[in-house]
C-alpha cells in the first residue's frame, strides 16, 4: 500500500477515534492501537507513538470547549495530574524494557476492561460536601451546568481515586493510551463525580499525562511523522465534533482565556502539520509504507537543534515533527497557565500543585531515556 493510500485510511480511523474520545473520555487510543497492529500491520511501538499523539490532540482539541463551557474541575484535575503524571514516566520508562507482545496482552486486557466498562450502567450517588479531609482542605468542590442551573458537587474517597490515577497513568506511559476509562473510574465509581465532570475532566487531564510520556517516546523514535501527521488531523477534527456533541468571576474568566490557549495550540500545531503533509505527500505519496518492523526514527528528529538545521533546509517531514511537537508542549504551556491562575487567585495550594506538576513535565520531557 502507497503511503497516500495509507494515511487517507489511517485519517478516517482517527476521525472516528477522535469522535469517541471526546464523548467517552477515554482518549480515543483504544481504537487507534488495535486498528494500525491488526488491520494495517503496524509495529505496537510505532502504534503507541502514534496514539499518544492522538491522545495530546484529542484531549487539547475537545478540553478547550469542555473548560469554556464549565464542565472540566481544574482544581481536581492538578490534583490528580500529580499521580498521573509521574506514573506515566514509569509506564514510559517501561515501555521501551517490555517486550512487545507483553505490551500487547496487556492491551487487550485493558481493551476488554474499557468495552465492560462501557456496557455497565450505575446510578449517580453525586455529593454537595465531601467527608475527605485532603479533598476539604483543597477545596475540591465545584458546580456543573445541568437543565439551565449549576449543580453542586464534591468528590469523596479522595485518596483511593489518587491511587487508581497513579495507575491509569503508569498504563498510559506504557501502551500509548490515555487510560480514561481507568480515570473515569477514579472520579465517577470512586470519587462521586457526575458523569459529565468525570468524562470531561477525564479529558481535560489525558493529555497532560500524555505529554509526561511524549518525551520518552520522541527520543527513543517511536513517534514516526509520516504516521502521526494523519492522526493528528483526524482526531483534531472528530474530537471537536464529539465536545459539541455532548449534552449540555475571575476564575471564571481565566479558564476561558486558557481554553483559547490550547484552541490555538491545537489549530497552529495542525496548520504546521498540514503544510509539511502536503509537501510530504507531494514528493513521497507514492512510496511504499514501512511500519510493521520497528526501526527507529533519524537522530534529528529526536534533537531540535538537529531539527532546527532540517527546518533551513525545508525538509517535509522535520516541518510534521515540528507541528508534533508543538502539539506535545502545548500541555504544559496549559499547567504553566494554571500555575499563573492560581497565583493570581493567591490560591497557594493549587500553584504549589500546579508548578509540581510543571517540574514533572519539563523532567519528562528533557530528560534522559
Amino acid at each position: 500500500m502507497t503511503i497516500f493510500g495509507f494515511d487517507g485510511y489511517i485519517f478516517l480511523v482517527s476521525l472516528l477515534a477522535g469522535l469517541l474520545g471526546a464523548l467517552s473520555g477515554l482518549g480515543g487510543g483504544v481504537v487507534l492501537v488495535p486498528v494500525l497492529v491488526l488491520a494495517f500491520g503496524v509495529d505496537i511501538h510505532y502504534a503507541a507513538g502514534a496514539s499518544l499523539v492522538s491522545v495530546i490532540a484529542t484531549s487539547t482539541a475537545s478540553a478547550s470547549a469542555y473548560l469554556r463551557d464549565g464542565f472540566s474541575n481544574v482544581k481536581i484535575a492538578m490534583f490528580l495530574e500529580i499521580a498521573t503524571t509521574l506514573g506515566a514516566m514509569f509506564g514510559a520508562y517501561l515501555a521501551g524494557r517490555v517486550n512487545g507482545s507483553v505490551i500487547a496482552v496487556i492491551f487487550g486486557l485493558i481493551l476488554i476492561y474499557s468495552a465492560l466498562a462501557g456496557l455497565g450502567k450505575h446510578a449517580e450517588h453525586v455529593h454537595a460536601d465531601t467527608t475527605t479531609p485532603i479533598a476539604r482542605y483543597l477545596g475540591l468542590k465545584g458546580t456543573y451546568p445541568e437543565a439551565f442551573e449549576q449543580k453542586p458537587y464534591a468528590p469523596n474517597h479522595a485518596g483511593w481515586g489518587f491511587a487508581m490515577m497513579s495507575v491509569a497513568g503508569a498504563l498510559s506511559g506504557l501502551l500509548g493510551v490515555g487510560s480514561g476509562a481507568l480515570k473515569v473510574l477514579a472520579m465517577d465509581r470512586i470519587m462521586g463525580l457526575p458523569i459529565k465532570v468525570s468524562t470531561t475532566t477525564s479529558n481535560f487531564m489525558i493529555g497532560v499525562t500524555a505529554c509526561a510520556s511524549a518525551g520518552v517516546y520522541l527520543r527513543r523514535g517511536y513517534i514516526d511523522p509520516v504516521l502521526s501527521m494523519p492522526v493528528v488531523l483526524g482526531v483534531v477534527i472528530g474530537s471537536l465534533a464529539g465536545a459539541r456533541l455532548l449534552p449540555a468571576d475571575i476564575e471564571r474568566a481565566i479558564e476561558i482565556k486558557i481554553a483559547l490557549v490550547l484552541a490555538f495550540g491545537v489549530v497552529v500545531s495542525c496548520l504546521v502539520v498540514a503544510f509539511g503533509a502536503v509537501l510530504f505527500l507531494m514528493h513521497h505519496g507514492q512510496d511504499q509504507m514501512q511500519f510493521h518492523v520497528f526501526k527507529g526514527e533519524p537522530l534529528y528528529l529526536s534533537n531540535l537543534p538537529l531539527l532546527f538545521a532540517a527546518l533551513k533546509d525545508f525538509k517535509a517531514i522535520a516541518i510534521v515533527q515540528t507541528g508534533l511537537i508543538i502539539l506535545i508542549v502545548t500541555p504544559l504551556v496549559r499547567v504553566l497557565l494554571t500555575f499563573l491562575m492560581f497565583v493570581r487567585l493567591k490560591d497557594t495550594k493549587f500553584a504549589c500543585i500546579s508548578l509540581l506538576v510543571s517540574i514533572i513535565l519539563l523532567v519528562a520531557l528533557l530528560g534522559e531515556n
